[in-house]
């Protein structure tokens, strides 16, 4: 089996295919990307590497006769929340003029995957409690438009082509990460060693799902094995947001500030999902976000140390 992951430069995409490499070293993978928020340092060994742009289809149609792929998985880094108008074009840019892109080559060209595996998002439901893959969808934001239309876009083309879809709503996904700010979990770290005041959107009460990028990985590399097509919920666990700034800030034992705010258009809203769906196929997820809290933490200590010394 040879596995394309566009947008794998990222930071599930590398982990994903480390693992899978580690699993069967004989099979082919390769990452398509542009490098814009990722580096070449970060891929592993014996992973090959094509450079190109998802806004160009020609792009995509060269990568796909190279790797002549059997599983696509589109995973795109995310936009963020923020709802201006440069991060919904960016949104819609993504999930759905690249997803056009890669619907045209699905439908034209030669190298045909049979499977194609989106990464798709929690907030496509909105804000809302236990929801289940068949709730309705009452989102009211760009960024959560955009996957709707991107999971559609795939949706239609793949069952006129013949192709097995799978959308995977993922919630907010954490770990240790080297960027600074790039999911929830981190921004807190980072800010708190750092010192600095900081304002996380919504309020003390809102509840989101998170799900260990370890944890996560190593069900999706067997979901890619699998079978399984459709709509799948995939993820963890319901942390309300005050009590895991306050955690964090006490672990760090900084003396950081935050206030609770939400900037023009946009506000972290309740969304919790329901995984029953992933639990009848064998797919939980038991890491708790307190427990890792502290080896997030040292490795982060470590990185800006070594950074530093870097820079010096």
């Amino acid at each position: 089996m040879s596995i394309l992951f566009i947008g794998g430069a990222g930071f599930i995409g590398n982990k994903t295919l480390a693992l899978l490499k580690k699993k069967n070293k004989k099979r082919k993978l390769a990452i398509y990307d542009n490098f814009s928020g990722s580096s070449f340092a970060t891929v592993s060994k014996g992973i090959d590497v094509i450079v190109g742009d998802t806004k160009s289809a020609s792009s995509i149609s060269s990568a796909l006769l190279t790797v002549k792929p059997d599983t696509i998985i589109f995973g795109a880094g995310p936009v963020g929340v923020a709802e201006d108008l440069k991060t919904a074009e960016e949104a819609y840019t993504k999930n759905v003029v690249n997803i056009l892109n890669l619907c045209k080559n699905l439908r034209e060209s030669e190298a045909k995957p049979s499977k194609v595996i989106l990464l798709s998002d929690a907030c496509i439901y909105g804000e809302g409690t236990n929801l289940t893959e068949t709730s309705p969808l009452k989102f009211d934001n760009y960024y959560a438009q955009s996957f709707d239309m991107a999971e559609s876009l795939l949706q239609l083309t793949c069952k006129r082509v013949g192709i097995g879809l799978l959308i995977l709503r993922l919630p907010i996904v954490y770990g240790v990460r080297q960027e600074f700010g790039t999911d929830l979990v981190s921004f807190i770290i980072n800010c708190a060693l750092d010192k600095v005041d900081f304002a996380v959107f919504g309020s003390n009460k809102t509840a989101r799902d998170f799900v260990y990028i370890d944890e996560l990985v190593e069900k999706l590399a067997t979901l890619i094995d699998s079978d399984v097509k459709g709509v799948l919920n995939l993820g963890g666990q319901h942390v309300s947001i005050g009590p895991l700034v306050d955690e964090i800030i006490k672990r760090t034992e900084s003396k950081s500030q935050y206030k609770f705010g939400s900037p023009a258009g946009c506000e972290y809203k309740t969304i919790t999902l329901d995984y029953s769906l992933a639990k009848s196929l064998g797919i939980s997820f038991d890491t708790k976000v307190s427990s890792v809290l502290d080896s997030i933490i040292k490795k982060t200590k470590e990185y800006k140390k070594n950074k530093k010394k870097f820079e010096l």
